[in-house]
């Protein structure tokens, strides 16, 4: 991934005609707050671009933009993820958005002008989010073999210490190797490495994933809820476009 213009973007989803995206860092600023996410828009979209953004309940619901189906701001309040398809980018280009503060940042996008972009936090991953995200993707005319995916920044097995009734959930549903001991009877956990089986699981080949090397809690240029605690945390946007008026 590189830092144009102060943000990250990925080496997989660049050079492509029409498509944007980007992960917001924390020199940045706090994307919750109205400023600092309008400075973001405008670094990365045109002015007659709209983007939306998904209300992030921890689930595995994920909605779908395609002809004249625009999902209202209450439908998106109860999704994590979304996909859209190029007949989206008629009148105006469409942006897809996610915030994240530990959380893993999912964008994929298809050469039949199909993104998509979810959220997913322990309680979605284990739901399989990302392999719903792909399924929704097929749904809309993507095959699995041309759907590129980039997993952003994130917390990650090093700093992610959890409880043990949630490493019991993860190792009953299969996923053992994402879990291991680290001493005094902590337990850690590699979101990334259970996402990255529900991916291939559901047809995208490993050399079509592209995933950010760092840690969110290790690296202070993220913001991070496990370092920063409930009061001084702030958030990522993360987010992949269509822009109006160009072509793949």
């Amino acid at each position: 991934m590189t830092h144009p213009s102060g943000y990250l973007t990925s080496r997989l989803l660049s050079g492509i005609p029409g498509l944007t995206h980007a992960f917001s860092v924390r020199a940045l600023g706090d994307m919750r707050a109205d400023a600092a996410r309008r400075k973001f828009y405008r670094m990365c979209m045109d002015a007659g671009d709209i983007c939306y953004t998904a209300g992030q309940p921890h689930g595995t619901a994920v909605a779908v933009f395609s002809g004249n189906g625009i999902p209202g701001q209450s439908d998106l309040d109860r999704v994590d993820g979304m996909v859209a398809d190029r007949s989206q980018r008629a009148s105006h280009g469409i942006f897809l958005g996610i915030r994240t503060a530990d959380c893993v940042p999912i964008l994929s996008y298809a050469s039949a002008g199909i993104i998509g972009a979810a959220h997913a936090g322990w309680r979605g991953t284990l739901g399989n989010i990302a392999g719903k995200l792909i399924s929704r993707m097929n749904d809309l005319g993507a095959p699995a073999g041309d759907i590129r995916v980039v997993i952003g920044p994130h917390i990650r097995r090093c700093c992610y210490h959890i409880p043990k009734d949630r490493s019991d959930a993860f190792r009953d549903a299969g996923y053992g190797d994402a879990v291991s001991h680290a001493g005094d009877g902590k337990h850690c956990l590699s979101l990334e490495t259970v996402i990255m089986r529900q991916l291939n699981e559901e047809g995208v080949a490993a050399e079509a994933i592209e995933r950010y090397p760092g840690c969110t809690a290790c690296d202070r240029g993220f913001y991070s809820f496990r370092r920063d605690g409930h009061e001084k945390f702030g958030e990522q946007l993360n987010i992949i476009g269509m822009r109006a008026g160009e072509s793949e």
